[in-house]
């Protein structure tokens, strides 16, 4: 199995392109004050012809404040924790607006702490879950994601001759019966599926497998306890395990990271995996670049297989968000949260759909094809409820995957399932 290097998956969802510096700004009046912002993020976005989604923004901000400079601070994002905003904060200088995925910032989102964007901006336009409220206050709003679904690599299916199941109606031993057919028909070269638990970044991947079981991670939006038990949760370990016992899944997997499995995946080395539309066209860029595939192959997306007495698979929905640090200058607030309304106004947000291929969030806006495919799905079968936006969420994603490397290793299943449960609930509690 090869290493791979490449920047962390949610990077390329959240962040975009390299920053660009081929765009003309308006120069800053001499004689006035200088206003300087920090924003803490990934980086730019960038489209073919050379504008840049960040100074456009910044550019329109100039038309109400003329004399705003803004500093860019970069997120470190390597090993899927929040270890920028941590130091900043911790520091007494936290960014004046931070963007990133909103699973990591979850626990900064604190009346007070937070500026509560509803005081200055119009989130009318927004559809329903794209604003993080707290205590009846907006403190955050989503940008353009996408829920993720099952995608299907239709020429490997062509390549072995196996004809595609019925996916508006298959179930888990379809799915296990056309991973015996790809390991069988290609020698073991390719898989079935695809897994990682060597980071907690990308969790979400793995763990909305429960879900094809009936096994949630929380109840009723009580977060304060973990959910995931009972006869649901111990097949979906015993899932994860057959993957690995029958060669369904690369046999390093516990050392593999969602870096490695994305770029394999676009290699063409997996037959179903969960995958979000938006990072198609950029991990197959670089699979064109790496000269491993000289076109993107043929694929779809359909919903996740349901094992017995499962009626319904629900969807994971994941997307980045802005957030601003609330100021004691009032006037000072009001040009965060423009800048956050220009960064995520309909122009950014179709702007961020033509490059990434992510979904806006916004009524006003269309959507792409694509999207309505797995959007289709996502309404049939409903959200799965991860915690992303909770306080504790970030602290706990590291847990699921040591639990898929303890299954791997043969340790009881009885017994790891208990330590998982007790690992969450020391978290948890926090939220109580």
């Amino acid at each position: 199995m090869k290493r791979f290097t490449l920047f962390p998956i949610m990077f390329a969802l959240v962040c975009g392109l390299a920053f660009s510096t081929g765009q003309a700004e308006k120069p800053l009046d001499p004689e006035a004050e200088i206003i300087t912002i920090s924003l803490l993020g990934g980086g730019d976005l960038v489209t073919p012809g050379g504008v840049s989604l960040l100074k456009t923004a910044l550019a329109r901000l100039r038309v109400d404040y003329p004399n705003v400079e803004l500093k860019m601070i970069q997120v470190d994002t390597s090993d899927g924790t929040t270890r920028s905003m941590d130091a900043l904060t911790k520091a007494g200088t936290p960014p004046d607006i931070y963007t990133d995925y909103l699973g990591r910032f979850g626990k900064f989102l604190q009346p007070g702490f937070a500026l509560d964007l509803s005081k200055y901006m119009d989130l009318s336009d927004y559809l329903p879950g794209s604003v993080v409220e707290r205590e009846g206050q907006a403190l955050a709003v989503a940008t353009p994601g996408s829920p993720q679904a099952l995608a299907v690599n239709l020429d490997l299916l062509r390549e072995i001759g196996y004809p595609a199941p019925n996916f508006d109606t298959w179930t888990i031993a379809d799915f296990l019966q056309l991973c015996e057919a790809v390991k069988q028909r290609t020698d073991g070269q390719k898989w079935g599926t695809g897994a990682f638990a060597a980071n907690p970044s990308g969790d979400y991947l793995m763990r909305n497998w429960a879900a094809s079981f009936g096994a949630n991670f929380y109840e009723d939006g009580d977060y304060t306890q973990t959910a995931f038990k009972g006869p649901a949760a111990r097949q979906t370990l015993a899932f994860f395990k057959t993957l690995m016992e029958r060669g369904y899944i690369p046999e390093e997997s516990s050392q593999l990271t969602d870096d490695d499995y994305v770029l394999q995946w676009a290699y063409g080395e997996f037959a179903v995996v969960p995958f979000f539309v938006g990072w198609l066209k950029p991990y197959f860029e670089t699979a064109i670049k790496q000269g491993m595939i000289e076109k993107p192959f043929a694929h779809i997306f359909v919903q996740y297989p349901r094992a017995p007495g499962v009626e319904r698979v629900p969807l994971y929905q994941s997307t980045g968000g802005f957030m601003a640090v609330k100021s004691a200058d009032e006037e000072r607030n009001k040009i965060l949260a423009r800048f956050v309304e220009l960064m995520n106004s309909p122009e950014s947000q179709l702007m961020r759909m033509y490059v990434g291929g992510d979904y806006p969030n916004l009524k006003s806006l269309g959507r792409s094809k694509n999207w309505n495919t797995v959007n289709a799905i996502f309404g049939a079968n409903g959200n799965y409820d991860l915690g992303m936006s909770t306080e504790t969420y970030s602290e706990t994603r590291s847990k699921f995957p040591e639990l898929l490397q303890m299954i791997w290793s043969g340790a009881d299943q009885a017994e790891a399932l208990e330590w998982y449960q007790a690992e969450m609930n020391k978290i948890l509690e926090k939220n109580k």
